[in-house]
């Protein structure tokens, strides 16, 4: 049985700002020990972090660094008699204007993090298909008009919603990636909400897939047949992203990736839709 918590959306989106996963989690994770209850009750002749180090298992430490956070957020705060006090789902709803969800798995604090992490990248997986789906219904339109064919109701309509990223695109010819695909920078920029090195988003990257959070196949496009001592000197040059095999050369592109079954709490949904916000254009504005 998976466990999990709602976040308001534009709550989530603040949250990752000031503290990334790491905030997020812990936020989660509170949220959820919670259990309904109005708050968590301070234990005789006990500090109250001990009791929240029991209730979530996350250190003491990390709870007083992020817990300070939030309580600068009111989001929480701890009452007279010492109790601990997360500020309940229709005052946050109400604060931010908004009802939309995202949903957390609840696990321990390492995986609550990549759960959270889990949430932009199918995010972004979803935005991707929404541009194929709509890429491959416009190569549609093109040769259909190519063709002297007339076109129907619907695609005359779509065709005049195309917009001028659209319309370059038609007058291009250019063929469209039908993979959901993200670069090592990409993972970074999806994970810090900045562009890091490769190897940071590589590093996070695998952290997923170990997870089992996604699944990612490396891709390649056949050059030319080469001999191999041509294929070390394209490499002595500078050209990294080659591959030689059997007497192939092979350009390596962006790995695809494609996320495992995400968690469908209380109803079923056919897609995400709790982000009523689009997180990459935010991402690309940091």
């Amino acid at each position: 049985m998976q466990h999990y918590t709602n976040i308001n959306s534009k709550l989530y989106a603040e949250l990752f700002e000031l503290g990334g996963d790491n905030l997020l989690a812990v936020y989660a994770k509170l949220k959820y020990s919670k259990i309904g209850a109005i708050k968590i009750y301070k234990e005789q002749n006990r500090n109250i972090y001990h009791t929240l180090k029991q209730k979530t298992n996350i250190s003491v430490t990390t709870l007083r660094k992020y817990i300070k956070i939030l309580i600068k957020e009111n989001l929480c705060y701890f009452d007279t008699k010492g109790n601990f006090v997360l500020i309940g789902t229709n005052k946050i709803n109400k604060k931010y204007g908004s009802k939309k969800v995202v949903p957390i798995e609840i696990a321990s604090y390492k995986e609550t993090k990549l759960f959270s992490f889990r949430v932009r990248v199918f995010r972004m997986e979803q935005q991707q298909k929404n541009r194929i789906d709509r890429r491959h219904e416009q190569h549609k339109i093109i040769e259909k008009m190519a063709k002297g064919y007339t076109l129907t109701a619907q695609q005359f309509k779509f065709r005049n919603s195309w917009r001028d990223a659209d319309k370059e695109y038609a007058q291009s010819q250019d063929t469209f990636n039908a993979n959901t695909v993200l670069s090592n920078q990409g993972f970074s920029k999806l994970k810090f909400g900045e562009t890091k090195s490769k190897g940071s988003g590589n590093y996070w990257k695998n952290k997923l897939v170990s997870a089992g959070i996604i699944k990612t196949k490396r891709q390649f496009e056949f050059i030319k047949k080469c001999s191999q001592k041509e294929y070390l000197s394209l490499r002595y040059s500078g050209c990294r992203n080659l591959v030689f095999k059997n007497g192939k050369l092979y350009k390596e592109l962006i790995s695809k990736f494609t996320t495992t079954e995400f968690y469908k709490p209380a109803q079923e949904l056919k897609e995400l839709r709790h982000l009523d916000f689009d997180f990459c254009f935010f991402l690309s504005k940091q």
